[in-house]
């Protein structure tokens, strides 16, 4: 019974988290961060245009490490879709 109370008193606080914007799930992250990493490849391509291949080339690395380091910590999509992320 006591593990019950634990239970349900941690998915109340996830719960709560969430409504808090304190916890989002991992899927909304990292969809957030595509669409920034598409800003910045979008700058990467007026680099190029402007001052050449090699520019533009830095950016594109760094935003490849970045990917990475993205799946890295985040991981491929979970099947739930709800995507509960861990507690702070």
């Amino acid at each position: 019974m006591e593990r019950y109370r634990e239970e349900r008193a941690a998915l109340a606080r996830l719960d709560r988290l969430k409504r808090e914007r304190q916890l989002l799930p991992r899927n909304e992250v990292k969809e957030a961060l595509g669409r920034i990493a598409a800003v910045l490849r979008g700058a990467g391509d007026a680099q190029q245009r402007q001052f050449g291949a090699a520019a533009a080339e830095i950016l594109y690395d760094a935003l490849d490490d970045a990917q990475r380091e993205l799946d890295r910590t985040f991981g491929e999509a979970q099947a739930d879709p709800d995507d509960a992320p861990d507690l702070p």
